[in-house]
């Protein structure tokens, strides 16, 4: 496949794609409405600590942002929903919203809203309570509910400190899924997207190992490491991904022995037997918070960065970005994450 020919077709389709998400771009639309006919995919963000929502926000791929659901929560929506799952919607103070035509469908939708809410987890740890989808259609003045689910949780490691969610953040994950959704359409980039899936698989994850495990074979998915060298390319490759302060070898070296420890079944802390016993968990999970935002930032520097996904689009070219003298992929690579910043 051309890298040329890859990286100008993902190009065009997120801008054009953007084009027609926002085709109201030139009028200043600042409060959430629907038409009869539309369809739409909501969901419902319960209790989300911190967040900086307080008005109608519409983002960049035209998704909407708002700080409550909007909708009255009635008495028809308490015998609709039930009482339990209606008190759970109105403490919602992020609601992601996609709104489609009539023939749109809403499985397409809810992938659409689901998405947006999975990466912006890239960019920093959520704490909510809990999330509820609901897809339906406003019909002659009326909504019409079609689908109600709950989803699984994307949980945060233990001791993570929680980061505010703002208007940043969300257009960055509108942009990165507009990103993805070129790469899934145009048929390449297969070992970034499983990466990506690997990821929110261990986001859901309630146990450190089970985290850690997935965080680092995400990693490795970016690194494409060679039968036989995969420990030593792990330790080297993915300080590209960091600021390469002394120390972070060590890091990698240890959370590396701990994934493998957990994939042959043994204890996740077994390596760590150097620690003072007091200590051994509190490392362990360091180990897993600094895995889940290393990888998580490595991803997001692709989706942001047009000139990096050409280098990720077949095993092929990850080969030949690995095989550039450092020095180049650190001037390809944006400034990397300080590594032991995060505590």
């Amino acid at each position: 496949m051309c890298l040329a020919c890859g990286k100008v077709l993902l190009h065009y389709c997120v801008e054009e794609e953007m084009k027609l998400s926002n085709p109201a771009a030139s009028k200043a639309d600042t409060r959430f409405e629907m038409t009869p006919g539309d369809r739409f995919s909501l969901v419902a963000i319960n209790d989300c600590r911190r967040s900086e929502i307080v008005e109608d926000l519409r983002l960049p791929d035209g998704t909407w942002v708002l700080s409550k659901f909007p909708w009255p929560l009635d008495d028809r929506w308490r015998r609709l929903l039930g009482e339990i799952r209606t008190g759970s919607i109105a403490r919602a103070n992020v609601v992601v919203v996609r709104v489609g035509l009539p023939d749109q469908e809403l499985d397409k939708l809810q992938e659409e809203a689901t998405d947006l809410l999975t990466l912006l987890r890239l960019s920093g740890t959520l704490y909510y309570e809990g999330a509820d989808a609901l897809q339906g259609s406003f019909d002659a003045s009326e909504v019409v509910i079609r689908q109600l689910s709950n989803l699984e949780e994307l949980l945060p490691t233990r001791g993570s400190v929680c980061i505010p969610v703002n208007k940043g953040r969300l257009e960055e994950a509108a942009k990165h899924r507009l990103v993805r959704a070129a790469m899934r359409n145009a048929g390449h980039h297969r070992r970034f997207l499983e990466g990506l899936r690997i990821i929110v698989d261990g986001l859901k994850q309630y146990h450190g190992e089970s985290r850690l495990h997935q965080f680092v074979r995400a990693l490795e998915g970016l690194i494409l490491p060679e039968t036989g060298k995969t420990k030593r390319q792990f330790a080297s490759r993915c300080q590209t991904f960091t600021i390469g302060s002394s120390g972070d070898e060590k890091i990698l070296n240890e959370a590396f022995d701990m994934r493998c420890d957990v994939e042959h079944v043994h204890k996740w802390d077994r390596s760590l037997n150097n620690y003072p016993d007091q200590e051994i968990e509190s490392v362990a999970l360091l180990r897993t918070r600094q895995m889940e935002s290393l990888a998580c930032s490595a991803y997001s520097c692709v989706l942001s960065n047009p000139s990096l996904q050409r280098h990720f689009v077949a095993d092929a070219d990850i080969e030949a970005f690995w095989k550039l003298p450092e020095a180049d992929r650190r001037i390809l690579w944006p400034p990397g994450l300080d590594l032991q910043s995060i505590r």
